[in-house]
């Protein structure tokens, strides 16, 4: 267990590429992390720059490339469907092999290590959140991005610790984006189990208003952003995408020229559906719509749907040089670290905008400097937090449920040895009357 501490062990292990070949098939997937990161994290940066006026915000809704930023908001879910994926496609195979159903008592153990796998780094980042951030730096603006923050998080800690928090107390948060990370786990223990009239507009517009306190007095952001429920459908369509790579697998698929004029189209289409925003935020349409009722889980579904026609395309090397570009191993590095990276980078983005003494318009270049910059911060603060305390964890629950899971497979040998002794013993009787 001492050794799991071991910086340079862990270093191995973080550097290391595993062999076997599911994880060679989907080493494309901790690239697609790494790139959606960094446009988060670019969000962030915009949602917590401080522009001089709102008109400064409103000017760039007329402007067609920001609808990739404004309209992009559920982009996140393609966590979602990169969980859905790794989770069916790591477990399903192992359940046809050993030729067993999965019980009440493996899903309860899978939440158990889910838990364990993310709480300990997250812990620790609220932590400091809930005491040392906010004297870390100061000026004008400093109170209004960190004050609020630690007060919140000290008083609604354990709705965090308990993965509740994109439910509970929405209006005061405590590290905003780890909504994800509470959905996420109640999205895990959904995909367990599956083995065993407000008139709202039709994409997530952001109007200025909102903005002044980040969205947390407003109710579209708590209705149909934050509950994990608004994310099932595109959890469930990349449940299904996973067993469509795992038929493909089995037929051993060979992409046809058809379809990788397909993807190339599906992969432009991506940007495409967002800028397709435009078309919402430069008119003003009648409330409640029933075509807008339809648009907002529609789009949802058709960027699921796109995510996973792109993610097929890298697992069967559609396209040689993209294949070869995503799977560079230092995306490989990046796309394991994107974890911790999404835990500090909401730190890191608040000090670099609250901390200034001025205000900002916006401009592609501060706001491109400020972006690499957070992004570069958000995975320095990673690397160590992953060797420090993410991986030892990691390392130590491997230890303990394999364990467990020797116990019961020691147990289950021995219960099978005694019924066929028994068995045995009836038969021998029945033979000698």
């Amino acid at each position: 267990m001492v050794v799991s501490f071991s910086i340079v062990r862990n270093w191995y292990r973080l550097t290391s590429r595993s062999d076997d070949s599911f994880s060679h098939s989907m080493r494309h997937i901790n690239t697609l992390r790494f790139l959606i990161f960094s446009i988060i994290n670019m969000g962030h940066n915009i949602l917590y720059a401080q522009p001089r006026t709102a008109m400064v915000i409103e000017r760039k809704y007329s402007e067609i490339m920001s609808m990739i930023i404004a309209n992009g908001s559920h982009i996140v879910t393609t966590f979602f469907v990169i969980s859905a994926l790794m989770v069916f496609l790591s477990l399903v195979p192992k359940l046809e092999k050993t030729d067993r159903k999965l019980g009440i008592v493996d899903i309860v153990m899978m939440s158990v290590e889910r838990y364990i796998r993310l709480t300990p780094a997250y812990a620790f980042v609220l932590l400091l959140e809930a005491t040392w951030v906010a004297r870390y730096l100061g000026g004008p603006l400093w109170r209004k991005g960190f004050e609020t923050s630690r007060t919140y998080c000290r008083r609604h800690w354990w709705a965090n610790l308990l993965y509740i928090n994109n439910y509970y107390a929405t209006d005061e948060p405590c590290m905003q984006h780890t909504w994800y990370l509470a959905a996420d786990f109640h999205m895990f223990v959904y995909a367990a189990a599956l083995v065993y009239m407000n008139g709202y507009e039709a994409v997530t517009v952001l109007p200025p208003e909102p903005l002044r306190f980040f969205f947390w007095y407003w109710d579209m952001y708590h209705e149909t952003y934050l509950p994990t429920h608004m994310n099932l459908v595109n959890y469930t369509t990349a449940i299904m995408g996973s067993f469509y790579i795992l038929h493909l697998h089995k037929k051993k698929f060979h992409p046809t020229k058809m379809f990788s004029m397909l993807w190339i189209l599906g992969f432009c289409a991506i940007p495409g559906s967002f800028i397709a925003g435009y078309l919402i935020y430069s008119n003003v349409f009648h409330k409640p719509s029933i075509w807008m009722a339809v648009y907002f889980p529609l789009g949802r579904i058709f960027y699921t749907l796109l995510l996973l026609l792109f993610i097929i395309g890298c697992t069967f090397r559609t396209i040689e040089p993209i294949a070869r570009l995503l799977n560079i191993h230092i995306f490989g590095i990046l796309g394991r670290l994107s974890y911790c990276a999404y835990l500090g980078h909401f730190f890191i983005t608040r000090a670099f905008w609250f901390n200034s003494s001025r205000f900002t318009d916006l401009g592609i270049v501060e706001m491109t400097a400020s972006c690499l910059s957070t992004l570069l911060m958000s995975y320095c603060f990673a690397a160590f937090l992953s060797l420090v305390l993410e991986s030892p964890f990691l390392a130590l629950r491997k230890i303990i449920f394999e364990g467990l899971h020797g116990k019961f497979k020691t147990s289950a040998i021995a219960k099978g040895r005694m019924q066929a002794t028994t068995e045995s013993v009836y038969s021998t009787t029945s033979i000698k009357l």
